[in-house]
Protein backbone atom coordinates (compact mmCIF):
# COMPACT_ATOMS: atom_id res chain seq x y z
CA UNK A 1 0.00 0.00 0.00
CA UNK A 2 2.80 2.34 -0.57
CA UNK A 3 5.12 1.61 2.25
CA UNK A 4 8.74 2.12 1.92
CA UNK A 5 11.37 -0.47 2.63
CA UNK A 6 11.30 -0.15 6.63
CA UNK A 7 14.57 -0.33 9.14
CA UNK A 8 14.33 -2.84 11.89
CA UNK A 9 15.72 -1.76 15.39
CA UNK A 10 16.82 -3.54 17.44
CA UNK A 11 17.28 -1.91 20.86
CA UNK A 12 18.03 1.31 22.25
CA UNK A 13 21.18 3.38 23.31
CA UNK A 14 20.64 5.36 26.28
CA UNK A 15 23.42 7.88 26.96
CA UNK A 16 23.01 9.43 31.04
CA UNK A 17 24.12 13.15 31.59
CA UNK A 18 27.44 11.94 32.54
CA UNK A 19 28.02 10.82 29.04
CA UNK A 20 27.84 6.86 30.26
CA UNK A 21 25.70 4.88 27.48
CA UNK A 22 23.22 2.29 28.32
CA UNK A 23 22.42 -0.78 25.58
CA UNK A 24 18.99 -2.05 25.63
CA UNK A 25 17.83 -4.30 23.61
CA UNK A 26 14.49 -5.29 22.62
CA UNK A 27 13.24 -8.55 24.26
CA UNK A 28 13.12 -11.39 22.18
CA UNK A 29 10.08 -11.95 20.03
CA UNK A 30 9.72 -7.91 19.64
CA UNK A 31 9.88 -6.93 16.03
CA UNK A 32 10.10 -2.75 15.52
CA UNK A 33 10.51 -1.06 12.38
CA UNK A 34 11.16 2.47 11.56
CA UNK A 35 9.64 4.19 8.28
CA UNK A 36 9.06 8.15 7.27
CA UNK A 37 6.17 9.60 9.00
CA UNK A 38 4.57 10.65 5.53
CA UNK A 39 5.41 7.06 3.93
CA UNK A 40 3.28 5.37 6.67
CA UNK A 41 0.80 8.37 6.17
CA UNK A 42 0.43 7.63 2.77
CA UNK A 43 0.02 3.75 3.02
CA UNK A 44 -2.76 4.30 6.11
CA UNK A 45 -4.73 6.12 3.30
CA UNK A 46 -4.55 4.13 0.54
CA UNK A 47 -5.64 1.68 3.18
CA UNK A 48 -8.22 3.08 4.18
CA UNK A 49 -9.77 4.27 0.30
CA UNK A 50 -9.07 0.13 -0.58
CA UNK A 51 -11.36 -0.51 2.26
CA UNK A 52 -14.02 2.18 0.99
CA UNK A 53 -13.18 5.70 2.77
CA UNK A 54 -14.17 8.38 0.47
CA UNK A 55 -10.73 10.42 0.67
CA UNK A 56 -10.59 14.14 0.01
CA UNK A 57 -7.83 15.68 -0.23
CA UNK A 58 -8.82 19.29 -0.83
CA UNK A 59 -10.65 21.00 1.93
CA UNK A 60 -10.09 21.63 5.54
CA UNK A 61 -11.86 21.75 8.65
CA UNK A 62 -12.97 25.13 9.72
CA UNK A 63 -15.18 24.22 12.43
CA UNK A 64 -19.11 22.93 13.57
CA UNK A 65 -22.31 24.45 12.30
CA UNK A 66 -24.28 22.07 14.51
CA UNK A 67 -23.94 19.20 16.80
CA UNK A 68 -26.44 16.72 18.12
CA UNK A 69 -25.92 13.54 19.66
CA UNK A 70 -27.93 12.25 16.19
CA UNK A 71 -25.29 14.35 14.07
CA UNK A 72 -24.80 17.53 12.54
CA UNK A 73 -22.51 19.95 10.17
CA UNK A 74 -19.53 20.71 9.89
CA UNK A 75 -17.83 24.14 8.11
CA UNK A 76 -14.98 22.87 5.22
CA UNK A 77 -13.03 25.30 3.35
CA UNK A 78 -11.90 23.83 -0.13
CA UNK A 79 -8.32 24.68 -1.13
CA UNK A 80 -8.12 28.06 -3.00
CA UNK A 81 -11.73 29.13 -2.54
CA UNK A 82 -12.27 32.12 -0.16
CA UNK A 83 -15.59 30.90 0.86
CA UNK A 84 -16.78 27.84 2.92
CA UNK A 85 -19.39 24.84 2.07
CA UNK A 86 -21.19 22.52 5.15
CA UNK A 87 -21.12 19.16 5.08
CA UNK A 88 -23.58 16.72 7.12
CA UNK A 89 -22.12 14.20 9.39
CA UNK A 90 -23.97 11.15 11.67
CA UNK A 91 -21.05 10.98 14.05
CA UNK A 92 -17.66 13.51 13.75
CA UNK A 93 -14.24 11.71 14.59
CA UNK A 94 -11.39 14.01 15.30
CA UNK A 95 -8.33 12.41 14.84
CA UNK A 96 -6.76 15.54 13.69
CA UNK A 97 -3.15 15.29 16.13
CA UNK A 98 -1.90 17.15 18.77
CA UNK A 99 -3.24 20.79 17.44
CA UNK A 100 -6.91 19.36 16.92
CA UNK A 101 -9.04 21.75 15.31
CA UNK A 102 -12.08 19.81 16.13
CA UNK A 103 -11.02 19.22 19.58
CA UNK A 104 -10.67 22.94 19.65
CA UNK A 105 -14.49 23.45 18.04
CA UNK A 106 -15.74 20.83 20.69
CA UNK A 107 -14.00 22.81 23.92
CA UNK A 108 -12.67 19.23 24.92
CA UNK A 109 -9.06 21.33 25.70
CA UNK A 110 -7.24 21.28 29.09
CA UNK A 111 -4.28 22.53 30.34
CA UNK A 112 -0.87 20.77 30.73
CA UNK A 113 1.52 21.09 33.41
CA UNK A 114 5.03 20.25 31.22
CA UNK A 115 6.78 22.69 29.05
CA UNK A 116 8.85 21.03 26.64
CA UNK A 117 8.89 21.92 23.29
CA UNK A 118 10.91 20.49 20.35
CA UNK A 119 11.95 20.39 16.55
CA UNK A 120 12.07 17.14 14.52
CA UNK A 121 13.90 17.42 10.91
CA UNK A 122 15.56 14.58 8.29
CA UNK A 123 19.54 14.10 7.88
CA UNK A 124 22.26 12.39 6.44
CA UNK A 125 25.71 11.58 7.41
CA UNK A 126 24.87 10.09 10.85
CA UNK A 127 27.82 7.29 11.77
CA UNK A 128 25.79 5.30 13.40
CA UNK A 129 24.15 1.85 13.58
CA UNK A 130 21.17 1.71 11.69
CA UNK A 131 19.73 -0.83 13.81
CA UNK A 132 19.61 1.15 16.70
CA UNK A 133 18.02 4.30 17.92
CA UNK A 134 19.62 6.87 20.72
CA UNK A 135 18.34 9.13 23.16
CA UNK A 136 20.79 11.41 24.97
CA UNK A 137 19.80 12.94 28.13
CA UNK A 138 22.02 16.38 28.81
CA UNK A 139 21.77 18.54 31.11
CA UNK A 140 20.20 21.10 29.29
CA UNK A 141 18.17 19.08 26.45
CA UNK A 142 17.25 15.56 24.87
CA UNK A 143 18.35 14.66 21.78
CA UNK A 144 16.90 11.50 20.13
CA UNK A 145 18.41 9.90 16.77
CA UNK A 146 16.40 7.18 14.80
CA UNK A 147 17.34 5.69 11.35
CA UNK A 148 14.54 5.96 8.53
CA UNK A 149 16.04 2.86 6.22
CA UNK A 150 17.86 -0.11 6.94
CA UNK A 151 21.08 1.37 5.57
CA UNK A 152 21.00 4.42 7.75
CA UNK A 153 21.10 6.62 5.09
CA UNK A 154 18.55 8.87 6.28
CA UNK A 155 17.53 9.94 10.18
CA UNK A 156 15.16 11.60 12.23
CA UNK A 157 16.88 13.94 14.69
CA UNK A 158 14.99 15.37 17.42
CA UNK A 159 16.11 17.80 19.67
CA UNK A 160 13.77 18.85 22.30
CA UNK A 161 14.27 21.57 25.39
CA UNK A 162 13.04 22.33 28.56
CA UNK A 163 11.32 24.89 31.07
CA UNK A 164 10.31 26.86 28.10
CA UNK A 165 13.25 27.61 26.20
CA UNK A 166 13.37 27.45 22.74
CA UNK A 167 14.76 24.93 20.60
CA UNK A 168 17.07 25.88 17.83
CA UNK A 169 14.93 26.14 14.65
CA UNK A 170 17.74 26.22 11.85
CA UNK A 171 18.56 22.87 10.69
CA UNK A 172 22.01 23.07 10.64
CA UNK A 173 21.96 24.97 14.40
CA UNK A 174 19.88 21.73 15.43
CA UNK A 175 22.76 19.45 14.33
CA UNK A 176 25.39 21.41 15.73
CA UNK A 177 23.37 21.15 19.00
CA UNK A 178 23.26 17.70 18.89
CA UNK A 179 26.47 17.13 17.79
CA UNK A 180 27.93 17.91 21.66
CA UNK A 181 26.10 15.18 22.62
CA UNK A 182 26.28 12.50 19.79
CA UNK A 183 29.52 13.64 18.26
CA UNK A 184 29.45 11.38 15.52
CA UNK A 185 27.07 13.85 13.98
CA UNK A 186 29.34 16.19 13.41
CA UNK A 187 29.72 15.16 9.42
CA UNK A 188 25.55 15.53 8.95
CA UNK A 189 23.98 16.97 6.77
CA UNK A 190 19.82 18.21 6.78
CA UNK A 191 17.53 16.99 3.76
CA UNK A 192 14.52 18.94 5.31
CA UNK A 193 13.79 21.97 7.50
CA UNK A 194 13.46 21.50 11.52
CA UNK A 195 9.42 20.97 12.03
CA UNK A 196 8.18 22.03 15.65
CA UNK A 197 6.60 19.50 18.08
CA UNK A 198 5.36 19.49 20.92
CA UNK A 199 3.80 20.69 23.49
CA UNK A 200 4.53 17.25 25.11
CA UNK A 201 1.79 17.66 27.50
CA UNK A 202 -1.72 17.84 25.77
CA UNK A 203 -4.89 17.01 28.04
CA UNK A 204 -8.13 16.85 27.32
CA UNK A 205 -11.39 17.37 29.79
CA UNK A 206 -12.55 14.36 28.19
CA UNK A 207 -12.21 12.55 24.36
CA UNK A 208 -16.06 12.59 23.61
CA UNK A 209 -19.12 14.87 23.39
CA UNK A 210 -22.49 13.36 22.50
CA UNK A 211 -22.63 12.77 18.46
CA UNK A 212 -18.66 13.37 18.51
CA UNK A 213 -15.32 11.56 20.07
CA UNK A 214 -11.44 12.52 19.62
CA UNK A 215 -8.62 9.04 18.86
CA UNK A 216 -4.84 9.36 18.78
CA UNK A 217 -3.40 12.17 19.99
CA UNK A 218 -6.13 14.64 19.47
CA UNK A 219 -7.61 13.05 22.84
CA UNK A 220 -4.57 13.69 25.23
CA UNK A 221 -1.21 13.20 24.75
CA UNK A 222 1.74 12.59 27.17
CA UNK A 223 5.54 11.98 26.36
CA UNK A 224 8.88 12.80 28.11
CA UNK A 225 10.92 11.93 25.58
CA UNK A 226 10.15 12.04 21.88
CA UNK A 227 7.83 9.82 20.75
CA UNK A 228 5.13 10.53 18.25
CA UNK A 229 2.78 7.87 19.98
CA UNK A 230 1.41 5.86 16.90
CA UNK A 231 0.90 2.54 18.44
CA UNK A 232 -1.33 4.16 20.78
CA UNK A 233 -2.95 6.40 18.44
CA UNK A 234 -3.93 3.06 16.42
CA UNK A 235 -5.06 1.35 19.73
CA UNK A 236 -7.23 4.35 20.17
CA UNK A 237 -8.73 4.09 16.64
CA UNK A 238 -9.49 0.28 17.05
CA UNK A 239 -11.35 1.50 20.90
CA UNK A 240 -13.57 4.23 18.44
CA UNK A 241 -14.06 1.79 15.99
CA UNK A 242 -16.04 -0.49 18.26
CA UNK A 243 -18.14 2.40 19.80
CA UNK A 244 -19.63 3.78 16.75
CA UNK A 245 -20.07 0.24 14.97
CA UNK A 246 -22.15 -0.38 18.41
CA UNK A 247 -24.35 2.41 17.81
CA UNK A 248 -22.24 5.55 18.78
CA UNK A 249 -24.48 6.87 21.20
CA UNK A 250 -23.47 8.54 24.50
CA UNK A 251 -23.56 5.49 26.14
CA UNK A 252 -21.15 4.09 23.86
CA UNK A 253 -18.91 7.12 23.53
CA UNK A 254 -18.40 7.40 27.46
CA UNK A 255 -17.53 3.56 27.57
CA UNK A 256 -14.94 4.74 24.80
CA UNK A 257 -13.81 7.12 26.64
CA UNK A 258 -13.71 4.92 30.15
CA UNK A 259 -11.78 2.10 28.07
CA UNK A 260 -9.20 4.83 26.52
CA UNK A 261 -8.79 6.20 29.54
CA UNK A 262 -7.98 2.64 31.57
CA UNK A 263 -5.76 1.19 28.75
CA UNK A 264 -3.65 4.53 28.85
CA UNK A 265 -3.31 5.13 32.35
CA UNK A 266 -0.47 2.71 33.74
CA UNK A 267 1.74 3.96 30.75
CA UNK A 268 0.84 7.39 31.67
CA UNK A 269 2.09 7.15 35.02
CA UNK A 270 5.10 5.26 34.15
CA UNK A 271 5.81 8.22 31.69
CA UNK A 272 5.46 10.88 34.43
CA UNK A 273 7.64 9.12 36.94
CA UNK A 274 10.56 9.06 33.93
CA UNK A 275 9.63 12.53 33.32
CA UNK A 276 9.95 13.53 36.97
CA UNK A 277 13.64 11.44 36.62
CA UNK A 278 14.50 12.99 33.87
CA UNK A 279 14.22 16.48 34.96
CA UNK A 280 16.89 15.76 37.90
CA UNK A 281 20.37 14.81 35.91
CA UNK A 282 22.06 13.33 39.34
CA UNK A 283 19.37 11.00 40.52
CA UNK A 284 19.27 9.82 36.71
CA UNK A 285 23.14 9.34 36.83
CA UNK A 286 22.85 7.82 40.05
CA UNK A 287 19.78 4.92 39.15
CA UNK A 288 20.31 4.03 35.68
CA UNK A 289 23.27 1.90 37.02
CA UNK A 290 20.89 -0.07 39.04
CA UNK A 291 18.36 -0.66 36.63
CA UNK A 292 20.90 -1.42 33.96
CA UNK A 293 22.54 -4.08 36.26
CA UNK A 294 18.87 -5.58 37.40
CA UNK A 295 17.07 -5.60 34.24
CA UNK A 296 14.38 -2.86 35.43
CA UNK A 297 15.51 -1.29 32.32
CA UNK A 298 14.89 -3.06 29.64
CA UNK A 299 11.50 -3.54 31.27
CA UNK A 300 10.92 -0.14 32.05
CA UNK A 301 12.12 0.67 28.15
CA UNK A 302 9.30 -1.87 26.97
CA UNK A 303 6.45 -0.67 28.77
CA UNK A 304 7.27 3.02 27.46
CA UNK A 305 7.12 1.26 24.04
CA UNK A 306 3.97 -0.61 24.07
CA UNK A 307 5.72 -3.54 24.29
CA UNK A 308 4.79 -4.48 28.01
CA UNK A 309 1.59 -3.12 30.10
CA UNK A 310 2.29 -0.77 32.78
CA UNK A 311 1.44 -3.52 35.19
CA UNK A 312 4.11 -5.85 34.81
CA UNK A 313 6.33 -3.18 36.83
CA UNK A 314 5.18 -3.93 39.74
CA UNK A 315 4.49 -7.69 38.95
CA UNK A 316 6.29 -9.71 41.89
CA UNK A 317 7.58 -11.88 40.13
CA UNK A 318 9.45 -9.22 37.96
CA UNK A 319 10.17 -8.04 41.02
CA UNK A 320 11.77 -11.13 42.39
CA UNK A 321 14.07 -11.38 39.31
CA UNK A 322 15.14 -7.88 39.94
CA UNK A 323 15.75 -8.72 43.63
CA UNK A 324 18.00 -11.79 42.91
CA UNK A 325 19.78 -9.86 40.34
CA UNK A 326 21.12 -7.25 42.56
CA UNK A 327 22.36 -9.42 45.05
CA UNK A 328 24.89 -11.20 42.08
CA UNK A 329 28.23 -9.75 43.01
CA UNK A 330 29.29 -6.97 41.44
CA UNK A 331 32.18 -8.37 39.74
CA UNK A 332 29.90 -11.02 38.00
CA UNK A 333 28.59 -9.31 34.64
CA UNK A 334 25.16 -9.54 33.63
CA UNK A 335 26.05 -8.10 30.25
CA UNK A 336 28.49 -6.85 28.66
CA UNK A 337 29.77 -3.00 29.83
CA UNK A 338 28.56 -0.22 27.88
CA UNK A 339 30.79 0.43 25.01
CA UNK A 340 28.97 4.04 24.94
CA UNK A 341 28.18 3.85 21.02
CA UNK A 342 27.56 7.48 21.25
CA UNK A 343 31.13 8.62 21.16
CA UNK A 344 33.53 8.89 18.59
Amino acid sequence: VGLQRPGRLEGWALQDPSGRTWEVPFAKGIRTWTVERASFDHALLNAAAEAGADIRTDVSFEGIEQLAASGGTVRLRRRGSPGTSTQAFERLVGADGLHSRVRAALDLDAVGRTRKAGVALHIRGAEYSPTWGYLDRGSERTVGLAPLDPDGDRWTLVVVTRGGARPPTDPAAAIQVAARRLPRLASATPVSGALGCGPFDRPVSRPWRPGALLVGDAAGYFDPVTGQGIGRAIASARLAAEALLAGGEARELAGYARRLRAARRGGVRVQRLIDGVLQRPALLDRILPALDRTGALRDLVAVTGDHLPAAALVDPSRWLGWARRAMIPSSTPLTPPPRNPCAP
